[in-house]
């Protein structure tokens, strides 16, 4: 596959990609999930509709990534991910979010449908975390001829799982 992920689930919209990992991933009512402010509104209104709380964390305004110096003093018991969105074709600090996602047993669902291609150490986007969205509508990096999107993963549990829940 493109970005050398395992697997890869089809979905009607990016939108949906950013639902169905959630889901995929048991995000729900209680829990946390951390993403930045700048995003498109689909990354945070799924978090709000599978009942998580929506933490926003600010940008670098270098990269307009998410600041990854702000991200350990907005982790609860509660958090459960991160969504990461990298834009303008330029990946997030994903080394250190590793770094913080590893120390807290929290996971990585990539908001991927602004960078698609884009590399990290010579890793593609979508394949940096426990899951990777990306929307395909036609006006984005890769663009379908209407709505469309797809999840990566390296876990064939979780991909089989959204399969059977979308």
């Amino acid at each position: 596959m493109f970005c050398e992920a395992s697997d890869c689930v089809g979905v009607a919209t990016g939108c949906d990609a950013l639902l169905w990992a959630m889901e995929g991933l048991g995000i729900g009512k209680g829990d946390e999930v951390i993403t930045v402010p700048n995003s498109d509104l689909p990354t945070a209104m799924t978090i709000s509709h599978v009942g998580a709380k929506i933490v926003f964390v600010d940008v670098d305004y270098d990269t307009y990534n998410i600041n990854t110096s702000l991200i350990e003093k907005n982790i609860s018991k509660s958090t459960k991910a991160i969504i990461p969105v990298h834009l303008f074709g330029l990946p997030a600090d994903m080394t250190e979010i590793k770094r913080i996602t590893k120390k807290y047993k929290i996971k990585i669902i990539e908001d991927a449908a602004l960078a698609t291609g884009a590399e990290l150490n010579g890793v593609k986007v979508g394949n940096l975390g426990n899951l990777g969205c990306f929307s395909l509508a036609p006006n984005k990096i890769l663009g379908a001829y209407g709505d469309a999107g797809v999840i990566t993963t390296n876990n064939r549990l979780i991909a089989n799982k959204i399969k059977v829940i979308s």
